[in-house]
């Protein structure tokens, strides 16, 4: 027979072990409200007699940047606090914690769901779902003021004009048209004149878009009309024939005479026209950027040949003047690469008419 000693250890052990395995000595893991959404809180307390009796609602279509308000239900119980929540898809949307809701272009065509949650002090939280609903189209973009354009030198710029909602960030679609055609990759803020503008009109037409919105109607600017370039011509050229003024008339004298009374009149002299003589004037030298474009006179012998008249010499690019660049000769330089290289000679002479000769050249290449 065990001692007492030995009976008094096993009856603590015993004790021990009945102590251990009892429902009072197992801790109890605390469920969560609702083990699909780990988000929201769990119980807190007893139930409280909290449920929602007529689910959240969503009052109007959502429409992207349009604000759209959610009603919470109706609740049972001693519910005295509710917390909100958008959700996209079934996820949170960051922020968006109050009965009404903006939604971004980023939720465009989502699910939106209104989540409320239910609680009370020291009762158990309960969430009830609204129906989801999908987020459609917001406005389209519309034109309040029509783009403008400004020019500097050969550079048009335009500005993309004003659009409603104005409170709304756009991205716009530019093409620049001339004469009403489009300009093959003319979609910039600005545009770059040619030759090929020269004599004709140029606008822009403007789109804006928006993400989550019908892209706009276009808006289109003034035409802007385009001054004529020189005309190039590659053979001299002068001024029309003069015609001949009559000769000195003599006026009889009022009184009687045998003799004629002098004339007293100025004789009318019409000008004088120069005229080209010698070898055609022609622009030599290869249209290629750091190559010279030459006459093939210089400005000594072109002078000779019209008649030792006074000759000045213009250089454009395209139709605007290059400085003062007066000689015979033009070296290309990068600000000519796309344009067109025009010279024109001027002649004049006291008695004569003026004398205009414009030569051109194909567009600069690289």
């Amino acid at each position: 027979m065990p001692s007492r000693r030995v009976r008094s250890r096993r009856l603590l052990v015993a004790s021990l072990t009945v102590l251990l395995l009892s429902p009072a000595g197992v801790a109890s893991a605390r469920p969560c409200l609702n083990c699909e959404d780990p988000e929201l809180p769990g119980p807190g307390g007893p139930n409280c007699g909290i449920a929602a009796t007529g689910e959240p609602t969503i009052t109007s279509v959502p429409r992207t940047d349009a604000p759209v308000t959610g009603t919470r239900g109706t609740w049972s119980g001693s519910t005295t606090r509710w917390s909100y929540q958008w959700l996209s898809n079934g996820a949170v949307i960051a922020g968006a914690t109050a009965l009404t809701y903006t939604p971004t272009p980023a939720v465009y065509g989502t699910q939106l769901t209104l989540r409320v949650v239910g609680s009370a002090p020291d009762c158990e939280s309960v969430a009830d779902y609204s129906a989801a609903a999908t987020v459609a189209l917001g406005a389209t973009p519309t034109s309040t003021t029509a783009p403008q354009l400004t020019r500097s030198g050969q550079t048009v710029t335009a500005t993309a004009g004003g659009w409603a909602p104005a409170e709304l960030a756009y991205t716009y679609q530019r093409q620049w048209q001339r004469n009403g055609v489009d300009v093959a990759g003319a979609t910039g803020t600005s545009y770059t004149l040619t030759a090929a503008d020269a004599g004709q009109q140029l606008r822009i037409r403007v789109r804006a878009t928006r993400g989550g919105h019908p892209d706009s109607a276009p808006a289109y600017s003034a035409a802007l009309a385009v001054e004529a370039a020189p005309d190039p011509d590659p053979e001299p050229t002068t001024d029309p024939e003069p015609t001949t003024a009559p000769g000195p008339v003599s006026t009889p004298s009022p009184e009687p005479t045998l003799e004629p009374r002098a004339d007293t009149t100025t004789p009318v002299v019409a000008p004088l026209t120069l005229r080209w003589k010698g070898t055609p004037l022609r622009l030599t030298g290869k249209a290629v950027v750091g190559r010279t474009l030459r006459l093939s006179l210089g400005t000594k012998r072109i002078s000779r040949a019209l008649d030792r008249a006074d000759v000045t010499i213009r250089w454009f690019r395209g139709a605007k003047r290059v400085g003062k660049t007066t000689g015979p000769r033009y070296r290309l330089t990068g600000r000519d690469r796309g344009k067109r290289i025009v010279v024109r000679v001027i002649a004049t002479k006291p008695g004569h008419d003026r004398f205009t000769l414009t030569l051109a050249k194909r567009r600069v290449r690289r």
